[in-house]
């Protein structure tokens, strides 16, 4: 996923989703800009991804430069991770 900046909507509304994301190490790709994580798991129930702490652990340009709006609108299977109150809108990721 190092190359990956766009990721809004990839699983929202899947309820039924049991992976483990955790793994996942979200490199922003090149040519600068942030990483697009708006509605990611939004509508999405009790799905479960795992833990997402480590996702900004290699970012350039940290939390700051990953768009979280609304990332867990509706998710219960998920905790919210650490670093996103230092995100962009990460007072709306619900």
């Amino acid at each position: 996923m190092r190359g990956g900046k766009n990721f809004r909507r990839m699983f929202s509304g899947c309820a039924g989703l049991r992976a483990d994301l955790s793994g996942w190490r979200l490199g922003g790709g090149g040519g600068g800009g942030g990483i697009e994580l708006r509605h990611m798991l939004a509508n999405s129930g009790a799905a479960a991804v795992g833990s997402l702490e480590a996702w900004v652990a290699e970012r350039r340009q940290g939390a700051a430069g990953v768009d979280v709006h609304c990332m867990l609108l509706h998710n219960t299977g998920t905790q919210r991770p650490s670093w996103a109150s230092e995100a962009k809108n990460g007072d709306k990721i619900r």
